[in-house]
């Protein structure tokens, strides 16, 4: 029986929790927050296409430096390169959320709808991220939720997958149904894209 079973979970994926959890919420207050707006430029519905496409193409330069970030946490057994890993974490994911507070402040005028759509495609790196440390948070405080079928080793399964594939699709469909009613070069915008990562530790 689990009950049973005595699980040794290693210092430093003790330590690691420690920071996991509160980094977790941090990014998702970050995420679901309301900027302050003062401190962005409104674009109107004109240049909506350009800019839509210039937040993708910023989510293309910034998502790598994610991606190694939470490989280099993945890496990581000491309290140096631990804290370290996080550091990189937060310094990584701020792109993208400063970009998202610029995509909240923007006005999409007679195409609002477009807004949540860009949106999710830009926070689900965000939100997994988010997960990712809060599940590697509670593995560490509540193991035995974590543990997968067992023998002679107990394993805890950290492993992450992230695609966008969903959400930059549904956006693009926008973007066609737009192109189509109302033509305004809505036809150019990039096509579904997507990224994975994974972080795994036995």
């Amino acid at each position: 029986m689990l009950e049973d079973v005595e699980v040794n979970i290693p210092e430093y994926f003790r330590f690691m929790a420690e920071y996991a959890g509160p980094m977790a919420l941090k990014l998702s207050q970050r995420l679901h927050g309301k900027p302050d707006c003062f401190d962005y430029d409104e674009h109107a519905a004109i240049d909506c296409p350009a800019f839509i496409n210039e937040k993708l193409a910023d989510m293309q330069e910034y998502v790598p430096d994610v991606v190694e970030a939470i490989n280099s946490l993945g890496r990581s057994v000491s309290e140096y390169e631990i804290l370290n890993a996080f550091e990189d974490i937060d310094r990584a994911c701020d792109p993208i959320l400063t970009s998202m507070d610029e995509v909240k402040c923007a006005l999409f005028e007679d195409v609002e709808e477009a807004k949540p759509l860009l949106l999710n495609v830009m926070g689900r790196v965000i939100q997994d991220v988010a997960l990712m440390l809060q599940q590697l948070h509670q593995a560490v405080l509540t193991p035995e939720h974590c543990i997968e079928d067992y023998e002679d080793s107990l394993v805890m399964d950290l492993t992450v997958e992230f695609r966008i594939d969903e959400e930059m699709a549904a956006l693009e469909a926008w973007a066609n149904r737009q192109n189509r009613t109302s033509g305004g070069g809505w036809g150019g915008l990039l096509g579904a894209f997507g990224l994975g990562w994974w972080m795994a530790s036995d």
